[in-house]
């Protein structure tokens, strides 16, 4: 059987495109772009790209930490606990919060720093 995807998920998926397309055509998605989608009130597209720039930084990270020579400083742990997206999303918008000089720079780089920060080495129970 056939199952019709839901539209926001294809909502979501556009808006993702577009908004790493035009972070290509600069350069890099800057920290502000990425809070405007993170806070907007104009609907869910823009929370979706967020929330999955984020997640996907995220797991990249993780990824980087578990097969590099010189991994990042994050804490994680081989039963880590669930970290919801919202958390995620909420981690970095505090950091950036309490250091808004970091509004014009790279978000990845942004999320790694406020990642670090919330999550580490030596791990600690979660």
């Amino acid at each position: 059987m056939l199952q019709r995807t839901p539209e926001w998920f294809l909502t979501g998926i556009a808006a993702l495109f577009l908004a790493t397309g035009a972070a290509q055509a600069a350069g890099s998605l800057k920290t502000d772009v990425w809070v405007d989608m993170c806070t907007s009130k104009d609907g869910t597209a823009k929370k979706i790209a967020c929330t999955s720039y984020t997640l996907g930084l995220y797991d990249g990270l993780i990824l980087w930490h578990a097969n590099s020579k010189d991994p990042i400083k994050i804490c994680v742990p081989e039963e880590r606990s669930f970290v919801s997206a919202k958390q995620m999303v909420d981690i970095g918008l505090e950091y950036v919060r309490r250091h808004p000089d970091s509004t014009s720079r790279p978000i990845a780089v942004v999320l790694r720093e406020a990642i670090e920060e919330a999550f580490p080495q030596p791990c600690r129970e979660m």
